[in-house]
């Protein structure tokens, strides 16, 4: 159930991010130095792109401007400057940006742009759900439900965006990634542990059967195969062995006897086993 509804927040979500892009409208007033509005100042937009002129009050719109950085430059008529550039957002009242100039020709007007923001909340929500319900051996219970509200707020934001949004998104963002890289790093150490807890089990478990696979060959009476210096091969029952004698040189062709068992190593010494009990 929970995999679907991941299929289906993906497909909801990244159509939203697709339509994200906003676009607005510039709108302003040109006066003149005893602040009187110039009608018929010809104001222009990106360097000639887009032109209009000024009303009997001195005001400009361009309308659906895209989101971005854009350069307003008016044409000198005696001395002319902005009183206000104002970006208005379709379905807001909100003003996120005035501009107020002196004797300038031109500004620049920031378009708020949440484009690239509402992408990353969007693909962090997809990773973190991913990442629950695919990747983890078990659920966490935590990194899917942030996954769930991030998308949630994607959403929002993509039909509604302010400073506000921008500001929480930002700090959603920051504490989101903080905590990921927390919980990774303990789940990463506590697999790493229950890793090396693993590995020394099975070792010991391997010594253990080592040492009962040999435990019956103690008190036995073989002969060695290669001369031992401290270490050699010795044959007992038909089977050859790695040996290790207790002290004295051992010639190649000496019967031998197995003392002790170590690890699975056979600690031999010449003679017959009798002698040494």
């Amino acid at each position: 159930m929970m995999k679907k509804f991941l299929l289906i927040l993906i497909f909801v979500i990244f159509p939203l991010i697709v339509c994200a892009q906003e676009t607005g409208k510039i709108e302003g007033k040109v006066l003149d130095m005893n602040f009187t509005p110039m009608e018929k100042v010809k104001v222009i937009l990106e360097n000639g792109i887009i032109t209009t002129e000024t009303d009997k009050e001195g005001r400009f719109v361009f309308e659906n401007v895209s989101s971005g950085r854009h350069i307003v430059t008016y044409e000198r008529k005696g001395w002319v400057f902005p009183e206000s550039l104002v970006l208005i957002k379709p379905g807001t009242s909100t003003k996120p940006l005035e501009v107020s100039g002196d004797l300038k020709w031109w500004a620049y007007l920031a378009v708020y742009n949440i484009f690239f923001v509402i992408f990353l909340l969007t693909f962090i929500a997809n990773f973190l759900l991913f990442l629950e319900y695919y990747v983890m051996p078990a659920p966490t219970k935590l990194i899917g439900p942030l996954g769930i509200i991030l998308g949630i707020v994607a959403i929002i934001i993509s039909f509604k965006a302010t400073q506000t949004y921008l500001i929480i998104s930002f700090i959603l963002l920051i504490v989101l990634s903080l905590s990921l890289c927390i919980m990774k790093g303990q789940i990463y150490s506590k697999k790493m542990q229950q890793e090396h807890t693993k590995k020394k089990q099975e070792l010991e478990i391997k010594e253990s059967e080592k040492k009962d696979q040999f435990k019956d060959l103690l008190g036995k009476e073989g002969v060695a195969i290669t001369d031992f210096s401290l270490i050699g091969k010795a044959e007992i029952d038909n089977k050859i062995y790695d040996a290790k004698s207790r002290k004295d040189f051992i010639k190649r062709g000496q019967k031998i006897c197995v003392l002790e068992i170590e690890g699975n190593r056979l600690i031999v010494e010449k003679g017959s086993y009798s002698k040494y009990t």
